[in-house]
């Protein structure tokens, strides 16, 4: 007796449209910058936040992607004076499986 297959929805292409590789690696060296940046930042993301933007302004004008407005990316003007708020319990950074590690290191 076979299995039946299972139901699949209908395929949807992604909202921005495709992102290729970037097999010349044009923008290869600000992508590594800006891993660099989150592993030192301990992935707090908006640390890194020009980074990002200069990568996917490289990925633009490399024509990687679709030309696109800063705000629709999730950027505002670099004069803005919009501030972000980090939070951080303690002073510590959150990850998920904290509070058993956090129980872990209490029973030692």
């Amino acid at each position: 007796m076979s299995t039946p297959a299972p139901r699949q929805g209908p395929v949807r292409p992604p909202e921005k449209g495709a992102f290729p590789l970037d097999h010349l690696k044009e923008c290869t060296e600000i992508a590594v910058a800006y891993q660099k940046c989150l592993r030192e930042q301990k992935s707090v993301s908006f640390r890194c936040r020009e980074l990002a933007r200069k990568y996917l302004d490289c990925r633009m004008k490399s024509g990687l992607m679709a030309e696109a407005e800063w705000d629709e990316l999730g950027f505002r003007d670099k004069d803005s004076n919009v501030k972000v708020k980090e939070f951080s319990p303690g002073g510590k950074a959150m990850y998920a499986g904290m509070k058993l590690q956090h129980e872990r290191e209490s029973k030692d």
